[in-house]
Formats: C-alpha cells, sequence, structure tokens
C-alpha cells in the first residue's frame, strides 16, 4: 500500500464517529496491508483483536457513544501501524524464500558424500566474497553502489536493484562480522538482520539479531529513485 493512501486511511478512521464505518474501514485496510501468504498468521491475530474492540462498542449516536468510538478508533489505528510495522515487504519474502529454497539445496547435498564432495569443488567461492583486507561492511557499500537494475549475485551478496530502492543481502557472515557491518551501515538505510526488522538501531540490538542463528544474514534497503 502506498505511503499516502496508508495515511489517508488512517485519517479517515482516527475520526470515525460510525461503529459499522470504523470496522469496515480498519478491516479492509488491515486485508490491503497484509495480504501476502507469509502475512496470514499476523492478520488473523489483528482481526481477532479488531473483533474485541468493536464488540465493546455500543450502537447508536449519542455524545457518550461518540467519545467511546473515537476511543477504539484510537486503538484501530495502532492495530494498522502495527500490522504496517510487522508485515513482511516483497523483498523481505523473496529473500526468505530464497534463503529457504538454498538450505533445502544444502541438506540435499549433504545426503549424498560424492554430491557434496563435487559441490565443494566447484563452488568453493560460495563462501568467499570479500577482497584482500575488506569488510563487510565495505562489500555491501561496494555492492550498492555498484549495481545494476535487476538481480545481481555476488557469491555470497545478493543485490536487487528498482527504479525505487536498492536492497543488498549478504548471507552466512558470522555473529561477529553482522555485528561490525551493522554498525557501519546502519544510517544507510533499513535494516534487517535474520528476516527481523531492526527498527531504531543500537548495539544490543546488532548483538541479539546477529547472535540468532549459527550465521547471519544482513539486509539493507536504501529507497532512491533512478532515471
Amino acid at each position: 500500500m502506498d505511503e499516502q493512501v496508508f495515511h489517508e486511511k488512517l485519517k479517515k478512521i482516527r475520526w470515525s464517529t460510525n461503529r459499522d464505518d470504523l470496522a469496515q474501514a480498519t478491516r479492509t485496510t488491515l486485508q490491503l496491508l497484509l495480504r501476502r501468504p507469509g502475512d496470514q498468521k499476523l492478520l488473523n491475530s489483528l482481526l481477532s483483536q479488531l473483533d474485541g474492540i468493536i464488540r465493546s462498542l455500543p450502537a447508536g449516536s449519542s455524545a457518550k457513544q461518540t467519545g467511546q468510538i473515537r476511543q477504539a478508533a484510537v486503538r484501530c489505528v495502532v492495530l494498522l501501524q502495527s500490522a504496517k510495522k510487522g508485515r513482511l515487504t516483497r523483498a523481505q519474502q523473496d529473500d526468505k524464500d530464497e534463503r529457504w529454497r538454498h538450505r533445502r539445496v544444502q541438506i540435499l547435498v549433504a545426503a549424498t558424500v560424492a554430491v557434496a564432495a563435487l559441490y565443494l569443488v566447484l563452488l568453493p567461492h560460495n563462501y568467499k566474497f570479500l577482497k584482500s583486507n575488506q569488510s563487510v561492511a565495505e562489500a555491501i557499500v561496494d555492492a550498492m553502489k555498484n549495481n545494476r537494475l535487476g538481480l545481481t549475485k555476488r557469491d555470497n551478496i545478493t543485490v536487487r536493484a528498482t527504479h525505487e530502492h536498492t536492497i543488498v543481502t549478504a548471507e552466512r557472515l558470522t555473529p561477529e562480522d553482522c555485528v561490525a557491518a551493522a554498525k557501519e551501515i546502519q544510517k544507510m538505510g533499513d535494516l534487517t538482520i535474520n528476516d527481523t526488522d531492526v527498527g531504531k538501531p543500537n548495539e544490543t540490538k546488532f548483538n541479539t539479531l546477529c547472535h540468532k542463528l549459527g550465521d547471519a544474514t544482513l539486509t539493507i534497503t536504501v529507497n532512491q529513485y533512478r532515471k
């Protein structure tokens, strides 16, 4: 959903004075925000909370009832903001699907010793993407600056570039490299570590998220217009 449209929806809901209109507007906006398969669990939870809010409201249009509806509208706005923050962006969903496919391939390859050996011989570069003395952060910045529209794979770095934004994902990082890189690139754009949106960055979050798994995946999204 476009950012401007989203804020217009919030404004309309915030000033609702009718219980049924409030319920319908909030439900429709939630369904538009969380329309992908990976969002279904969050959508069901928020719709259940919405039903609870609406059930507590009386029917009618007295001044007291209008005040109660206004208070409920504020709670509905919070639900929508939670939906917007909690949903997976299309790029994040694609990243998640791609990583899952990659891990399935690794499991299948590991099942056969001969295939695993061939995999190691033919694809050793899959575990190396840094130039001599180049940090992870420098590799990410380099990929961000030197890319073309579309999908580009640079061993452990994937770049997705459109006319509106560029997304760089570095995979199979050690937790220490993940933390160091996150500190360096945090001001470049929106950070995601191991499929979790960092939000307001700080060192505690970096340490917690980067150590969540055995290896770490760091994604930075920069919104920028290209001609």
